[in-house]
């Protein structure tokens, strides 16, 4: 059961979604790659939408 796992799981499958990214995997040392950029993709995220919020509230007070 263990190797049939580790030769699934050993795969590099960054898009097979949250179920797998979120997954007790995360704290695999040969997996760390996978934890890093789930981060990396959650900052860009926070980061885009931080700023269309600056954008449409620029908008909002330059027209009052």
């Amino acid at each position: 059961m263990v190797h049939r796992k580790r030769k699934l799981f050993g795969v590099p499958r960054p898009f097979a979604g949250p179920s797998y990214l979120f997954s007790s995997h995360i704290y695999d040392h040969r997996n760390w790659w996978v934890s890093r950029l789930s981060i990396i993709g959650f900052m860009i995220v926070l980061f885009l939408l931080m700023v269309i919020f600056y954008i449409i509230y620029v908008k909002l007070a330059l027209t009052i």
